[in-house]
């Protein structure tokens, strides 16, 4: 059953229905227009609350280059869409009238239609940032929360009626809880999406910067800058979020770095270069990593040669994380990442190990059978 969210492919249908594209030209061309999109609003954003030019325009520049932003913006996902709506949700609670802030948070609730996980963590920075920003209207949030609460309700329930609770999974587990690792936070150090190095020393000099002007304003930001590392370990989205607020206050630690006294005008030049000689190097890496990432062009002629070999209607027996390659050649899969409702899916994956590692051909052949 389709028990996960099927927003995104029916906003691409829509999309392509209406104005008459095909999917094609949609994947391709749709993640690149919401990210423009994003990249304005947010500019509006860090304008309107800091009235800087300085600061909305080297955050953004900062942002873009950001291995988040480009991966988000340059792949086909629903959490393009999530951001989108996040920003503007945003950017729209910052005036003062409170029809653009029912608005607001009329739109806001509309990210659970795409992903639950992030509807739950971006209504947590939604209240973060009126705390900090807009206080007066944080009663307004509770018409968020009564919404939002109801469609998740609604979601929940309606899958739980139509096919019950589904088979708990326990293979992977230890995997999954113990996944600590720095490198997959920084994209240098060949995290999958990751942050540039040079953004984070930004962030310090840029927290160290707030922490001498306002001492304790900021506290809850930098409490919730570390949550979000640790939870980006787990959720890649949370990535996007923490890469606006590193752009933010690094443009701070930017801006001071420019705007100091140096003894040198030549080493304060050379530094500044570095930087950003490091920020525009971190992402165009990245660029090259995403450009080679799966599926290669092995693994495509892999599929062709599967494709070739069987008929439509055969199985293909793999490992469960490229099940999803396998339905792209209109092949079944013995399991796939879409794990939840399967048949069987902690029996199909004892199977496959039992196989894969089994030294008694009768037994394979059986399970095989």
């Amino acid at each position: 059953p389709f028990s996960y969210n099927l927003a995104w492919p029916y906003t691409m249908l829509f999309i392509s229905n209406s104005f008459r594209i095909n999917l094609d030209s949609i994947f391709s061309i749709l993640p690149i227009i919401i990210g423009i999109l994003s990249l304005i609003i947010f500019w509006l954003i860090i304008k309107k609350i800091f009235k800087e030019l300085n600061i909305a325009n080297i955050s953004s520049l900062i942002l873009v280059l950001s291995p988040p932003y480009l991966y988000f913006f340059s792949t086909n996902n629903s959490f393009s869409l999530i951001f989108l709506i996040s920003l503007l949700a945003i950017y729209l609670a910052s005036f003062k009238n409170n029809l653009t802030l029912i608005i607001s948070f009329l739109l806001a609730p509309l990210v659970s239609f795409y992903s639950i996980i992030a509807s739950i963590f971006f209504g947590i920075l939604l209240l973060v940032y009126l705390i900090i920003f807009n206080r007066e209207k944080i009663k307004w949030y509770f018409v968020y929360i009564i919404l939002n609460s109801s469609i998740i309700y609604f979601i929940i329930t309606n899958i739980l009626s139509k096919y019950g609770y589904p088979e708990m999974l326990k293979f992977d587990f230890l995997n999954i809880l113990f996944n600590f690792s720095y490198r997959s936070l920084l994209s240098d150090f060949g995290g999958k999406i990751g942050l540039s190095i040079f953004s984070i020393f930004l962030l310090f000099i840029g927290i160290y910067i707030l922490w001498q002007q306002n001492k304790y304003k900021y506290f809850l930001v930098y409490i919730g800058i570390f949550i979000m590392a640790i939870l980006a370990i787990y959720f890649d989205f949370i990535l996007f979020y923490l890469s606006i607020v590193i752009a933010l206050i690094g443009s701070f630690g930017l801006i001071k770095i420019i705007e100091r006294k140096w003894e040198s005008d030549f080493i304060k030049t050379l530094s500044i270069f570095i930087i950003i000689s490091g920020l525009v190097f971190s992402g165009l890496s990245f660029i090259n990593e995403l450009s080679s990432s799966e599926p290669t062009n092995i693994q495509l002629q892999a599929l062709n040669f599967l494709k070739t070999k069987s008929s439509l209607g055969d199985t293909i027996f793999g490992y469960y994380k490229h099940g999803t390659l396998f339905n792209f050649i209109d092949r079944k899969n013995l399991m796939d990442s879409n794990i939840f409702y399967s048949n069987n899916p902690v029996k199909r994956f004892n199977d496959f190990q039992e196989i894969m590692n089994s030294n008694n051909p009768d037994y394979v052949i059986s399970l095989l059978d």
